[in-house]
């Protein structure tokens, strides 16, 4: 977005949380285009200036998760999710999947869609250990679809945890 008084905000489509807000110019935008060699947008001020805005691809999802403190904008989607989830078994090799689910453990806690999911990949992978270990720590979002899923597999939901899923 390119605002009357020469700034440009970076926002995210889907929750309207400002990423970036910079000024481009102490002089006022004259005209302003598409500019599709960087993705970007050029400018011309009122002092014939051309000028050029772009993401940095490399360091935008480090800037998100680390500056803003908002790893969810940069990662954590049900989109993010499944393009790890398409990705075939590498030979003797851990899953993709399943080190996405290792990074984001050691990190913090699952939300409840990556509960659901880390639940299903689990169980059908006959871990029921490595659930109950992680229901043990806290790091999952408990939710009544998770419940369910868990106790068609036998595993033991501590009490606590299938009354929140209630309320």
């Amino acid at each position: 977005l390119v605002t009357k008084y020469d700034y440009v905000n970076l926002y995210n489509i889907e929750t309207g949380d400002c990423i970036c807000k910079n000024r481009i110019s102490s002089d006022p935008i004259f005209i302003s285009t598409e500019y599709t060699e960087t993705a970007g947008i050029i400018f011309v001020n009122m002092k014939g200036q051309l000028l050029s805005v772009s993401i940095n691809e490399s360091n935008i999802i480090p800037y998100i998760k680390y500056t803003l403190e908002k790893p969810d904008l940069a990662l954590r989607t049900p989109q993010t999710f499944q393009k790890f989830q398409c990705c075939a078994e590498q030979g003797g090799k851990p899953t993709l999947l399943l080190e996405y689910f290792d990074v984001l453990l050691k990190h913090g806690k699952l939300n409840s869609y990556e509960t659901l999911e880390f639940c299903r990949y689990v169980l059908t992978q006959g871990k029921k250990e490595l659930l109950e270990d992680q229901l043990r720590e806290g790091k999952l979002e408990w939710s009544s679809e998770s419940n369910d899923l868990a106790e068609r597999y036998g595993v033991t939901v501590p009490t606590h945890l299938q009354e929140e899923c209630f309320l």
